[in-house]
């Protein structure tokens, strides 16, 4: 990708949130040109606003900006089957160190977010 990108990074390992992709049913990392790194998601939607690049944003942080006409979505979910390429969606894991930790009141929290997740967020 020619553009200059705004990547996150991972604040605990320092990975690099990769710009996945799928076109037809075949998975693929866009390759991409980073001009600023960070791992504030708010920075770098900041930054977008400002007009210092493109950037990958989870919705909760893009969406109000795109309703407030501050920033311009490039792939939006759900996509067209008609549709080239798609945005590989970020998947989000509730993790415990073990299942006994499993208890009634993390359960009750895991159906909370499943409850209250946009329908479009979950598959």
């Amino acid at each position: 990708m020619e553009h200059g990108c705004l990547i996150f990074r991972f604040p605990l390992d320092g990975r690099y949130l990769g710009w996945g992709a799928v076109r037809n049913g075949i998975r693929f990392d866009v390759p991409v040109k980073a001009r600023m790194i960070s791992d504030d998601i708010d920075a770098l939607a900041q930054m977008a606003i400002e007009g210092g690049g493109i950037t990958r944003l989870a919705a909760f942080i893009a969406e109000p900006l795109i309703a407030q006409g501050k920033l311009v979505a490039l792939f939006t979910p759900p996509f067209a089957a008609d549709e080239p390429l798609e945005v590989d969606p970020l998947e989000f894991y509730l993790c415990v160190r073990h299942r006994r930790e499993l208890t009634p009141k993390v359960l009750a929290f895991q159906q909370f977010l499943t409850e209250t997740l946009p329908a479009h967020w979950r598959a």
